[in-house]
């Protein structure tokens, strides 16, 4: 044998090359695979400028809305006010003197 023998043939060559070119592709299909995951995950996270315009301009509405809402109803209760006071202050000015009542006499009894 030779030192030529031991050099590996054209053909030995080329299926080695093969087999490294192929391990390479498979790495890239699986780093490829992989993106598209993380692209897919990402993408459901994100919303269209349209969308999320849309969606705050929907939250602005409801606010100027509750806002108003608010302001009615504390004029509301404002005008109630100055007619008469409400139900629950005539009813607690009647229990306190109830009380006071009660306790005046049970003073004087004993």
């Amino acid at each position: 044998m030779t030192a030529d023998d031991d050099r590996p043939t054209s053909e030995q060559s080329l299926k080695v090359d093969i087999a490294v070119v192929q391990s390479k592709i498979d790495a890239l299909t699986d780093t490829l695979k992989g993106l598209s995951v993380r692209f897919d995950d990402r993408s459901r996270e994100n919303v269209l400028r349209t969308e999320w315009e849309l969606r705050n301009q929907h939250v602005d509405t409801k606010f100027q809305n509750q806002g108003r809402e608010i302001s009615d109803l504390r004029a509301e209760v404002r005008s109630k006010d100055s007619r008469r006071p409400p139900w629950t202050a005539i009813a607690a000015l009647v229990i306190a003197g109830a009380v006071l009542a009660l306790d005046v006499i049970r003073d004087y009894s004993l």
